[in-house]
């Protein structure tokens, strides 16, 4: 299935900008290896003058999450969680109509809604 991990944060942590910088790098150094191999886009950056940023990859959901089930991911993603405020990390579908029509099935299942 086709998804996305998508990355927000609330801000910087003060004190802690430069390291921060330095860790979005790092991510995009880490993803660069995965996008060499066909494994999932380059990381797409929303970074808004005011307001949460957003952080995106896109690819099959599988391979998103054996990608963030290595300890570098696991140590890059505890190292965004310490330097950025509000960070949370979520995956997602991207395929509205398979993502439905499993919904609309469950919901005839359950007979709701």
């Amino acid at each position: 299935m086709k998804g996305a991990m998508v990355a927000t944060w609330t801000g910087t942590r003060p004190g802690r900008e430069r390291l921060a910088l330095i860790c979005g790098r790092d991510l995009d150094d880490f993803f660069g290896k995965f996008v060499a191999e066909g494994k999932c886009t380059s990381p797409t950056w929303f970074v808004p003058m005011t307001g949460p940023g957003h952080w995106v990859v896109e690819g099959e959901i599988e391979d998103l999450l054996m990608i963030s089930a290595s300890q570098e991911a696991r140590n890059l993603i505890a190292k965004a969680t310490l330097l950025n405020e509000g960070f949370t990390l979520q995956f997602c579908s991207t395929e509205r109509d398979t993502l439905f029509a499993s919904l609309e099935g469950i919901l005839d299942e359950l007979k709701i809604g």
